[in-house]
């Protein structure tokens, strides 16, 4: 396989100052193109001499003081007069394509004036000029502004000056900015350090607003992003010597709030910005250590810090002055040392600068530059000298590093020469990687003595054949770069149109953004930094990769990784032979459009893959096709790989849960692949070792395809050993090759299924500790590896927390027994009962009880009491007569019946019957615990006693002789209730009585 660099047919570097970039040796070839320069000397030419004020350039003005705009330039500068006093500013114009200078032409004059300064900018057809003038009277100092249309520009004397601040003041430092829509004006009031502006718009230039104060200098710029028009104003803070910028949306109407830039630790006392390529580059100047800092941004918000680029030793002077400008990739820093001009100059686009040269020498200032025509200017003291680079008579080129894929060795490199004569001289030298020179041995070797030749199937001018490789420890220095010098003579001119660098690859070769030397018959592709680019808005493009020579066979796939902004995009191929003639069935029609943008994916045809040519053809090449239907998709092809089959591969395993059951299933999902046949077209064999080794293959529930990913099922049986299973996976493709067998990179965990457990029951339902407690089973549990009748069982009774009492090995029915004599009030019992298959427990059946308080009992339960009337009965101490099982402090009481009064005096119980009162009753005797209580009743007989019947008998009487008298006598017994009879003596106490005569 062979490269060619870049520039073979359509890219000349002519050093004879033919085209408009000839300062840089011709043609300023970036670093896309695969080739950089470096400048070995300058000559510049003095071009015009303008009679002006050194004020012509400073201030950082010297980029709008030299105004380029479609071939013509525009300089702008001072004139002083002393007598009188006045400053005219002046315009002189040269039109590039008709060598001609017109002007100069009066932009303004002012009288009584003793400076000024001018700056200019252009935009939308219209060019803009601002004015300073220092007056003898600081308040007639002041700002004005001058536009015209830019083909006008001979005009501007005649159209109106306006005046833009209001309150004098010394303006040193004015910028204008020409935008889409008007332009903005800023200046600065030295004395004060405050920043103004004023924004044209529709003819009118607005009234000054204040900008910002503590302002030590200013950079204004014009910058797009995203095609929408920002004007950003950076500025010095005279403070804290931050950077500082800030951004406007609407063409300089507002500005929004400071963000910081940068900050150096340093007094900068000038600024200079330049945009070019999207980017913004800022340098700043520290006249203190004589230090020039360089930043740069792509949106002017993130900035990224070179540091410090250039120093130099000459003292300050205090006027130093730092400009930027940029010409395609290079980047230019001219500034003012205070003893000369010097210049760096960065070629890979600010990323690095090269050492100090010398612009001008003592006695130049105020640097001014516009390198896309050449110029530079500068003030020496008296005049403004324009000045132009004139092509060196000898320069040098060097390639960016060559790194193709595989690469097997370096054979030879070819030059195609255009022009030169007797005097010229190109010779270059092979470098490594590191620099170390490789070709040859020391030395340059010349290209001019060197016949033609083919390299890379082309004929070239000069063939220089390498004849051997350049060999490491591992073989050919993987990446080289040339090493070319070119001499001329003045009028002798030279180009080289073309190098091809030879060399042999060996598959797999891979192609993307680093294989620009692979391409050819481009439209509308760009090789960029992300791969092969649709150049712009196109909307189709196609390249031609090759040739790609056959080893001993071909390569089986093309991979290809295509991305998008958009879905709307595709990409197709065709094969051709070596005269690019499309192979059979290997056509563009015949090509299976490309479609995902997210991953690689292979380039096919109906046919099949690349491995299916014929070894017959010698050398291919492939055309990509690359289509969209949305202009804003940005489509790219990332790479494109010719790779030999491999073995179809495991990319990810989704694992399932770490466990399942005995009689259970588990998935999980395989992620596979195979370039050539694809994931779903694979043969999945996953198998099984168990636990001591030997195969559970027929545990695999089978491996099926779910439309994106291989799912299998492992199902152990109810028998399957537990513990932990091992999983391998052997992938075969369509043909037959073979990955595997691997072990997956987790294990299944097989459990035992857990038994039910057996159901219990205990009584009583409430606990005391009067009562044992019987724990008896009334189901036994199950399990399904396990007959019930192989079960046994295990209960566990605590007490308290405490183990009471374990039995295993129980059968079923079993009844335990907690004796009572264990059992005490507040105690807190639990019961488990389990199942056991051997392996495993199951969950318990669960009992807990509390041991409940107990009532206190009669340890004495007297008879019948019998006692009489009226006559107190002792009972003696009543707590003798109960007992508590807990044992807790019992406290008695009592409660008689009908007719008696029980009465407790210390626990001692007298029992009082009612006053004659007799008959049956009984009295009640309480016990409690506080918690619970036990009463007895005892019956009582109160014995009637025989009470004195009442006898009602008159007082002495007195009774004459033979009188009648009635004598009332009565007797009762109110207490027995008994009848009662009286007899009386009155006949032996009287005398004469006689019964039924005179007593009756």
């Amino acid at each position: 396989m062979s490269g060619r660099l870049p520039g073979t047919d359509d890219t000349f570097i002519p050093l004879d100052g033919s085209t408009p970039h000839s300062f840089l040796l011709g043609r300023n070839i970036s670093s896309d193109d695969g080739i950089s320069l470096t400048m070995e000397r300058n000559d510049l030419k003095e071009i015009r001499r303008i009679p002006s004020d050194p004020s012509s350039c400073s201030d950082l003005k010297g980029r709008r003081n030299l105004l380029v705009r479609d071939n013509v330039t525009y300089i702008s500068y001072v004139r002083k007069d002393t007598s009188p006093d006045r400053v005219s500013f002046m315009l002189q114009v040269y039109i590039e394509g008709e060598d001609l200078w017109e002007g100069p032409v009066l932009i303004h004059r002012f009288e009584n004036v003793l400076d000024g300064f001018i700056d200019m900018d252009a935009r939308a057809g219209r060019i803009y000029f601002l004015m300073s003038i220092v007056s003898h009277a600081e308040e007639d100092s002041g700002v004005f502004a001058k536009e015209a249309p830019l083909d006008e520009w001979f005009n501007v004397s005649s159209t109106d000056v306006v005046r833009l601040d209001t309150d004098g003041g010394v303006h040193g430092d004015i910028d204008v900015v020409a935008t889409d829509i008007g332009a903005v004006a800023f200046w600065m009031r030295r004395d004060y350090k405050d920043a103004f502006k004023s924004v044209y718009r529709n003819d009118v230039w607005s009234n000054e607003e204040v900008l910002r104060n503590e302002v030590g200098c200013m950079a204004p710029l014009r910058h797009y992003v995203d095609g929408n028009e920002r004007v950003l104003f950076i500025y010095t803070n005279e403070l804290d010597s931050h950077i500082n910028v800030t951004f406007s949306f609407n063409g300089g109407d507002t500005f929004g709030i400071n963000n910081l830039l940068g900050h150096t630790g340093k007094g900068i006392t000038s600024l200079s910005v330049a945009e070019g390529g999207g980017v913004i580059h800022l340098a700043a100047l520290d006249p203190s250590d004589n230090e020039i800092f360089h930043f740069m941004s792509e949106d002017g918000l993130t900035w990224s810090d070179s540091g410090i680029v250039a120093t130099y030793d000459q003292p300050a002077s205090g006027s130093e002055e730092v400009h930027v400008a940029l010409e395609r990739d290079n980047i230019w820093i001219a500034y003012d040392s205070g003893d000369g001009i010097l210049s760096s100059v960065s070629f890979d686009g600010g990323l690095t600068f090269n050492d100090t040269w010398e612009l001008q020498g003592s006695g130049g200032s105020h640097p001014s530059l516009e390198p896309g025509k050449g110029y530079f200017a500068y003030h020496d003291g008296m005049d403004m000298v324009l000045m132009r680079f004139i092509p060196s008579s000898e320069g040098r080129l060097m390639t960016v590093p060559f790194s193709p894929m595989g690469l097997h060795s370096w054979d030879a490199v070819g030059f195609n020469i255009e022009g030169g004569g007797s005097g010229a001289d190109i010779s270059f030298r092979v470098l490594d990687s590191e620099g170390m020179q490789l070709f040859p041995e020391s030395g340059m070797e010349e290209v001019l003595p060197h016949d033609g030749g083919e390299a890379a199937s082309r004929q070239v001018d000069h063939l220089i054949e390498f004849n051997g490789t350049w060999t490491t420890p591992s073989g050919p220095d993987s990446s080289v770069s040339l090493d070319v010098m070119v001499r001329t003579i003045p009028g002798d001119g030279i180009a080289i149109s073309g190098i091809i660098l030879d060399y042999t690859s060996s598959f797999p070769v891979r192609v993307g953004a680093d294989g620009v030397w692979h391409l050819e018959m481009v439209d509308n592709i760009s090789v960029t930094g992300k791969g092969l680019e649709l150049a712009g808005i196109s909307q189709s493009g196609s390249v031609i990769i090759g040739p790609l020579t056959r080893e001993t066979s071909w390569p089986d796939v093309i991979t290809v990784r295509l991305r998008a902004f958009s879905s709307k995009v595709s990409l197709r191929g065709a094969l051709m032979d070596e005269h690019h003639s499309v192979i059979p069935s290997f056509g563009i029609d015949e090509s299976i459009p490309v479609t995902r943008i997210q991953g690689p994916e292979q380039l096919m045809w109906r046919t099949g893959h690349l491995g299916s040519l014929p070894d017959d053809i010698p050398t291919i090449y492939l055309k990509l096709y690359l289509l969209t239907d949305e202009p804003t998709a940005d489509p790219y092809v990332e790479y494109v790989s010719f790779e030999y089959s491999n073995p179809p591969s495991l990319i990810s395993v989704m694992p399932p849960s770490s466990s399942v059951f005995r009689g259970g299933k588990i998935s999980f999902g395989l992620e596979v692949e195979d370039r050539e046949d694809g994931a779903s077209k694979l043969k999945l064999e996953v198998s099984a070792i168990s636990p001591n080794g030997s195969s559970a293959d027929d545990y695999i529930d089978g491996v099926l395809w779910n439309g994106t990913s291989w799912v299998a099922t492992f199902s152990p049986p109810l028998h399957a050993e537990v513990g932990h299973y091992h999983l391998e996976l052997a992938l075969t493709d369509l043909s037959f090759n073979r990955t595997g067998p691997m072990e997956l990179p987790f294990t299944i965990n097989v459990l035992d299924n857990p038994p039910e457990p057996p159901v219990i029951h205990m009584g009583p339902d409430r606990v005391m500790s009067t009562t044992p407690v019987n724990i008896w089973s009334m189901k036994g549990g199950s399990d399904p590896e396990t007959p019930s009748e192989e079960l046994n069982y295990t209960v566990t009774i605590e007490r308290d927390g405490e183990l009471y009492l374990r039995l295993e090995g129980l059968v079923t029915p079993f009844n335990i027994t907690i004796p009572k004599e264990d059992l005490v009030e507040g105690q807190e019992w639990e019961i488990d009962a389990r199942s056991f298959d051997g392996i495993r427990y199951s969950v318990p059946d669960h009992h807990e009880f509390r041991v409940a308080n107990s009532p206190p009992e009669a340890v004495f339960l007297p008879e019948t009491l019998i006692m009489e009337e009226d006559i107190p009965l002792m009972m003696g101490n009543t707590v003798e007569w109960f007992m508590d099982p807990d044992p807790d402090i019992i406290v008695i009481s009592v409660s008689g019946g009908e007719g008696i009064t029980p009465e407790l005096k210390d626990e001692m119980l007298t029992i009082r019957p009612w006053k004659d009162w007799h008959g049956e009753t009984g009295f009640t005797v309480t016990a409690s615990d506080e918690e619970a209580s036990t009463s007895i009743t005892v019956p009582v007989v109160v014995a009637s006693v025989d009470d004195p019947f009442i006898l009602s008998v008159p007082d002495n009487l007195t009774v004459l002789q033979g009188e009648t008298v009635f004598i009332p006598v009565s007797a009762i017994d109110p207490f027995d209730g008994e009848d009662v009879s009286v007899t009386s003596d009155i006949l032996e106490v009287v005398p004469g009585l006689v019964e039924g005569e005179n007593l009756l």
